[in-house]
């Protein structure tokens, strides 16, 4: 799982470096639209998840990272590896909304618990809360050091 997490955005980095033209046009829809970058890239047809799927399809990454990848955004489409994109999916829809990360990239959307992993939203706000803090600590250490 800390694999699939650090990798499920692999698609980015690609759509910066090989994509350039239509992920500046996908930030231009962004700006000008206000729709988010998910929204963005599947309007111009190619979307991070699959870019990312596709090259971890010719590293020969294992099938659960390249479902993880893939889908997620959509962890329901996951097939049998549902519970595991679904976490993905939780924990990338935490840091959107707690500003952790590259921002820029448009409206964040409510989060959204995924039923397959049974938490409540008692559990999902506890989680996020030390999140925060975790972050508070991760500038404050860096903070530290840069001055």
């Amino acid at each position: 799982m800390f694999t699939a997490g650090m990798l499920h955005d692999l698609g980015r980095l690609l759509y910066a470096l090989y994509f350039k033209d239509e992920l500046g046009q996908a930030l231009k829809e962004v700006r000008s639209s206000g729709i988010n970058i998910n929204q963005a890239e599947e309007n111009l047809g190619l979307t991070h998840a699959e870019i990312g799927a596709y090259l971890a399809l010719r590293w020969k990454l294992s099938d659960i990272l390249v479902n993880v990848i893939r889908f997620h955004h959509q962890p329901q489409q996951a097939g049998e590896y549902v519970l595991a994109a679904s976490v993905v999916n939780l924990a990338d829809s935490l840091v959107k909304q707690l500003q952790i990360g590259w921002s820029g990239l448009g409206e964040t959307t409510k989060i959204v618990i995924p039923k397959v992993l049974g938490l409540d939203v008692a559990a999902v706000k506890l989680i996020a809360q030390e999140l925060q803090e975790e972050k508070e600590n991760i500038v404050s250490s860096w903070s530290e050091i840069i001055n």
